[in-house]
């Protein structure tokens, strides 16, 4: 994910676990409303 967004992988981490989510967890394991929180989550992360 960090690659793809081409972001450093400790915020990486930091982002994901902040929204429950375990960083090695693969992405097709994710609920709609992960995605959402990750969204919505995303600007104030980065």
């Amino acid at each position: 994910l960090s690659s793809k967004l081409k972001l450093n992988k400790a915020e990486t981490k930091i982002w994901l676990l902040q929204n429950n989510i375990q960083p090695k967890q693969r992405a097709e394991t994710l609920r709609v409303a992960d995605w959402t929180n990750l969204t919505k989550s995303f600007e104030e992360a980065m």
